[in-house]
């Protein structure tokens, strides 16, 4: 996985509210409840200081999902065996948690790494959607649960005061560097249209004209967190993945160069704050050590 010094230079005043998140969800569940048993799960992985947590974690939660099939024996009947709904409350905790955990913050890589190691157990053949699925490993759960994250959380000036606004972009800018890590880590492989993701939000960020202020740089580092946190593997997916002198490879290699620049002009920009402009200049540098190339070479 990809990681810079800048992204993880600490971290900032909301390290305790994914902490709060998950209390709170606790306390409000049953104790046998599938919510109270995965956010226990979650919070203790993320507190840990086990170099294999996130291993440990899966197991768990493997294991309560045994539990939990066991405890309604209709379930076994059941085309998803309760699959569909497991899984949806497990995706929707581990976004909602990402969302509140700093963008620079390496916790974020411990939720990736238990998605990972969910899908190294052994795979349960179940149906969800009336369509052949692997528990864990090919399911459209997880993927659903992204998408409608994705469409819900964009930020908006309608109807926002500033401090909302600015709690909307922070979870914006947090949510896109988990999505970030997700592609980066191979877990949006198996899914149509996967790398989607950056299309959008790349050029949002970088080829939309923004006026200065909150919208402008969230936007703009949403764009940074993906070339910093999975530039290789958007290379990888819009340039190198793409038939020699097709539309699809020159366009790809139109926007990494278009991109690159836009960076570039905006690192000294106004408004920009000195942190967005020192990762704006990082992520350029990276772009342009994938494919120097596209790039003159200046003294």
């Amino acid at each position: 996985m990809e990681t810079t010094g800048n992204l993880y230079n600490g971290r900032n005043d909301g390290t305790q509210s994914w902490i709060e998140y998950l209390d709170g969800e606790i306390a409000a569940t049953e104790a046998d409840s599938v919510t109270h048993c995965l956010a226990q799960i979650i919070r203790d992985t993320l507190l840990s200081t086990d170099e294999s947590r996130a291993a440990g974690a899966a197991g768990r939660i493997d294991t309560h999902y045994q539990e939990y099939l066991s405890s309604d024996p209709l379930l076994k009947f059941a085309n998803d065996k309760g699959t569909a709904g497991f899984l949806n409350s497990l995706y929707e905790l581990v976004f909602d948690v990402a969302r509140l955990i700093p963008y620079r913050d390496a916790l974020q890589d411990i939720l990736v790494q238990l998605i990972v190691e969910l899908r190294k157990l052994p795979p349960k053949r179940c149906k969800i959607w009336d369509e052949d699925a692997l528990v864990y490993t090919k399911e459209p759960i997880f993927t659903s649960v992204l998408d409608e994250n994705w469409n819900r959380n964009l930020p908006s000036t309608a109807g926002a005061n500033s401090q909302e606004l600015e709690k909307t972009c922070a979870e914006w800018v947090n949510f896109s560097a988990f999505l970030a890590r997700c592609i980066q880590s191979n877990l949006n492989d198996q899914y149509e249209d996967g790398c989607k993701y950056p299309s959008f939000d790349i050029p949002k960020g970088l080829e939309e004209d923004h006026p200065v202020g909150v919208i402008r740089n969230c936007l703009v580092t949403v764009a940074v967190v993906y070339i910093l946190l999975a530039s290789s593997k958007i290379h990888y997916e819009f340039v190198e993945n793409r038939r020699e002198d097709s539309s699809e490879k020159r366009w790809g290699l139109d926007k990494w160069q278009l991109w690159a620049e836009k960076l570039k002009k905006l690192v000294d920009s106004e408004g920009m704050g000195s942190e967005l402009g020192d990762v704006a200049l990082e992520a350029y540098r990276k772009m342009v050590s994938l494919h120097s190339g596209l790039f003159p070479v200046t003294d």
